[in-house]
Order: C-alpha cells, then sequence, then structure tokens
C-alpha cells in the first residue's frame, strides 16, 4: 500500500505528468534544492485541476493513516501550503 502511494508521488514529480516543473536550481544544476519541483503556470486545464485534486486527496489519504510521502515540491511551495511567510531572497 505504500509503495504504490510511492510511486504515485514519483510519478507526479515526472516529466510523465504535466503538472510540475523542475525548479530553476535544478535545470541550471545550480544552488540548493536542484531536487524540487513548481507547480507549471500552464497546468490550468480541467485536467490538470482534476490531477491537483487528487494530488489532495492522496496528501489527506496520507495524513489520516500517520504516513509519509515524499512531495518534492520547492521549499516556498511548502511554506504557502502551510501559510508560512515567505522572503525570496532568504531562498536564493
Amino acid at each position: 500500500y505504500r509503495e504504490a502511494i510511492n510511486l504515485l508521488a514519483s510519478e507526479l514529480f515526472s516529466d510523465k505528468v504535466d503538472l510540475f516543473c523542475l525548479c530553476p536550481n535544478g535545470v541550471q544544476n545550480f544552488g540548493k534544492n536542484r531536487d524540487r519541483w513548481l507547480i507549471k503556470p500552464s497546468a490550468k486545464t480541467p485536467q490538470h485541476l482534476n490531477l491537483f485534486v487528487f494530488l489532495g486527496k492522496m496528501i489527506g489519504l496520507v495524513i489520516r493513516s500517520s504516513m509519509t510521502l515524499d512531495l518534492q515540491f520547492a521549499p516556498f511551495i511548502w511554506k504557502c501550503l502551510v501559510g508560512d511567510g515567505f522572503d525570496l531572497m532568504n531562498e536564493l
């Protein structure tokens, strides 16, 4: 069960699903967080929105099951999700 959830997460953070893109540090192979992903600005079709809803449900399932899930979001995405402040100069 956990392996299936982790496989779904790894598929989401790949080029196979068109929801996320590698952060600029990863593209340029420079700086911190090279393996982290950002939400693609172009991911706004109904199909993309359905995939985001699915991701939210998957996160909820993982939380309710007390499992861990390796979501490879860039730090400022996490800060936005948890409502923490974001300082661009400290993230670079």
